[in-house]
C-alpha cells in the first residue's frame, strides 16, 4: 500500500463469485479480479488551548443556562469553573448541554462558568486526547477529575 499526500492507495487481489454459468455450463465460478484501493485519512484534528476558548456564564440573571443545544453542540469537551474563575472540573460528554445542567444540579458552588470545544466527528481517542492536553495545559488535574466528591 502507498501514501500519498493525504490518500492512501493500494492494490488489492479479491475472489467474487459468478452466479451465472459460464460457457460450459458450470455454476457458481471464482475468479480473481485486481482492484485499486484508494482511502483518504482522516487527519489530525485541531486542539484548540483551553485559554483559547471562549469563557460562558453558567446561567443567567434570571437563573437559566441561556444557551440552547445548538450553540452547546452535542458532543463535545468542556471545563467546569467556580466563582473565582478556577477550573474545577474537565468533562467530555456525548450531550454537553445536559451534562452541564446536571453539574449545575449535583455542584451548584462550583458551577459559574464553562467552556465548551464540540467536535464534528468524534472519537473517545479525540475525547481522551482533548482532555489529556487541556490537563497539562493546567498543569494538574482540576479538583474535580481528581477527588470523586468534587465530581458529582
Amino acid at each position: 500500500m502507498g501514501f500519498v499526500g493525504s490518500l492512501s492507495y493500494g492494490r488489492r487481489t479479491v475472489l467474487t463469485k459468478s452466479w451465472c454459468p459460464d460457457r460450459f455450463g458450470h455454476c457458481p465460478s471464482v475468479s480473481r479480479r485486481h482492484v485499486v484501493v484508494v482511502c483518504q485519512s482522516a487527519g489530525a484534528v485541531e486542539q484548540p488551548a483551553l485559554a483559547n476558548l471562549k469563557l460562558f456564564e453558567y446561567i443567567d440573571e434570571s437563573g437559566v443556562i441561556p444557551y440552547s443545544e445548538e450553540e452547546l453542540g452535542k458532543v463535545g469537551v468542556y471545563a467546569v469553573y467556580d466563582s473565582e474563575k478556577n477550573p474545577m472540573y474537565l468533562g467530555k460528554s456525548r450531550d454537553v448541554g445536559n451534562s452541564l445542567r446536571m453539574h449545575l444540579a449535583r455542584m451548584p458552588d462550583h458551577c459559574y462558568f464553562f467552556k465548551v470545544y464540540n467536535f464534528a466527528r468524534p472519537s473517545r481517542t479525540l475525547f481522551d486526547d482533548m482532555i489529556k492536553a487541556w490537563t497539562e495545559e493546567l498543569g494538574s488535574s482540576p479538583p474535580g477529575n481528581a477527588d470523586p466528591e468534587v465530581k458529582r
